[in-house]
């Protein structure tokens, strides 16, 4: 018999108390193993931002922008729908407007409450749609470059933004508010900064066709590729 799950998140990036994933990170053969059942599916989550007050700065900041780039992957996405975008969208501008405010003021309960709750809602966006593209582009860099998972996660978005742009209804101004939002939070998106070479992601784009979450993106790869090559010979 499986066990009901009480989860009580102690972070706020996951989301996965309303998902039925899981991940297992072999560091020694430089792989990320997903796990997918029903009977991960908690019974019940408590959300209480008083157990966040003691986050570190840095660990608020890589989870936060976890939170951001399950959000931005729902709405780039193949499984992407209208109940998935509406609490994607909802994350996305509590992240934007409470993350660089709860950098400066960790002991700040509300605004701990507010970030677990954009967590908790990115969750339910991407348990309908998986994640996606930065995701997948991202286990590389935790693996073969060390860099945390929530940055890695997140700094190629604003470059996924800009293609996504290019092909769809995508604001310009709330391309301008993800660039000026990194900025905001302290947090560099010039690929550079973390030791990234364009070889790298000549291994990052050769292993995507075979990357399932990779599949999900609604995304041309080929321009994204353009587009990151750019930056390295610019």
């Amino acid at each position: 018999d499986v066990k009901p799950i009480i989860a009580i998140p102690t972070t706020a990036g996951t989301g996965s108390e309303v998902t039925m994933w899981g991940t297992v990170w072999d560091e020694v053969n430089k792989k990320k193993y997903s796990i997918s059942d029903q009977k991960l599916y908690c019974e019940a989550a408590i959300l209480d931002p008083l157990l966040h007050i003691s986050i570190p700065k840095e660990i608020t900041l890589q989870t936060g922008l976890d939170t951001l780039s399950h959000s931005f992957e729902t709405i780039w996405n193949k499984n992407n729908n209208e109940i998935s975008s509406r609490y994607a969208e909802d994350a996305i501008q509590t992240v934007f407007k409470t993350l660089p405010l709860l950098l400066a003021d960790l002991s700040n309960v509300q605004l701990r409450e507010q970030m677990l709750l954009a967590s908790y809602h990115a969750g339910i966006a991407f348990s309908n749609t998986q994640t996606s593209i930065a995701h997948a582009m991202s286990y590389y860099m935790t693996l073969e470059k060390k860099i945390p998972h929530g940055i890695a996660a997140s700094i190629t978005l604003p470059y996924i933004a800009e293609v996504y742009s290019r092909e769809n209804n995508f604001s310009n101004n709330l391309l301008l508010k993800l660039k000026g939002f990194f900025e905001e939070c302290g947090v560099s998106t010039n690929l550079e900064d973390y030791n990234l070479s364009m070889n790298d992601f000549d291994n990052i784009f050769s292993q995507l066709n075979s990357n399932v979450r990779a599949q999900n993106a609604v995304i041309n790869f080929k321009e994204l590729y353009n587009l990151i090559r750019n930056q390295f010979e610019g």
